[in-house]
């Protein structure tokens, strides 16, 4: 019996070469997508042998709903991949608004954090075993010595300080379950949609520098990372 594997954000550049990669694997890819996204999810899911199911990260009903569909299911899940958030919002930091700091603090931390509990609670503490990865960004950096801060990318904000809170929903996560397998990928620009956020003048300058990934290239380092073959 094959696992199901919920990816969130699966419509999204990185999310629906992940359900690609899982399906070629022989797992089953869980096509997360918010409401109006139903048609493209039905597609990808179709194309990767999935299922396409609802889970909006800003929605905690859509949530519980999506669960209860994998419960009725009966196939055992997995693993989870956090793939889901809004495109950065670029303005300075005097001028980050209280409303972007809502919308991807909810995308990128709250929702995240109720799924993976639905998830813990339903799936994974029965058997006492799971994968979870999730898709941070290299916007957020690392820091270069013990006691330095990491050097962050200007203009990115809301997006990177949620980006952070990620880093410590999984953190969390990965201290009160340590029979959980727990990991994060941080991808710099990759070529999907997200990239229209930014000025294409700046965007040719990068890849004149050869500074961008593939969304297939980070799928495979995402599904490396799961290390699901022994759990599937």
């Amino acid at each position: 019996m094959s696992g199901l594997v919920v990816i969130t954000g699966a419509t999204g550049g990185i999310g629906r070469c992940v359900a690609r990669q899982l399906g070629n694997q022989g797992l089953v890819p869980v096509v997360g997508h918010r409401r109006h996204k139903s048609e493209e999810a039905r597609a990808i899911a179709e194309a990767c042998g999935g299922l396409s199911i609802a889970f909006d990260m800003a929605d905690p009903s859509s949530i519980d709903h999506g669960i209860a569909l994998l419960a009725k299911d009966g196939r055992p899940v997995v693993g989870a991949v956090l793939a889901a958030s809004p495109p950065p919002v670029i303005a300075p930091f005097g001028k980050i608004s209280a409303a972007d700091h809502s919308l991807f603090w909810t995308a990128n931390v709250v929702g995240p954090q109720y799924l993976l509990a639905g998830l813990v609670r339903q799936f994974f503490r029965p058997r006492k075993a799971g994968s979870v990865a999730a898709v941070l960004t290299g916007a957020i950096g690392v820091p270069e010595a013990a006691s330095a801060l990491p050097k962050v990318m200007s203009s990115m904000g809301a997006y990177s300080i949620s980006k952070f809170g990620l880093l410590g929903v999984i953190a969390q996560l990965n201290s009160e379950f340590p029979w959980l397998r727990v990991t994060a990928v941080m991808p710099g620009f990759t070529e999907t949609d997200m990239l229209k956020v930014f000025d294409e003048r700046f965007l040719d300058q990068l890849r004149l520098q050869g500074a961008f990934t593939k969304p297939e290239d980070v799928a495979v380092e995402i599904v490396d990372r799961l290390a699901l073959s022994a759990i599937k």
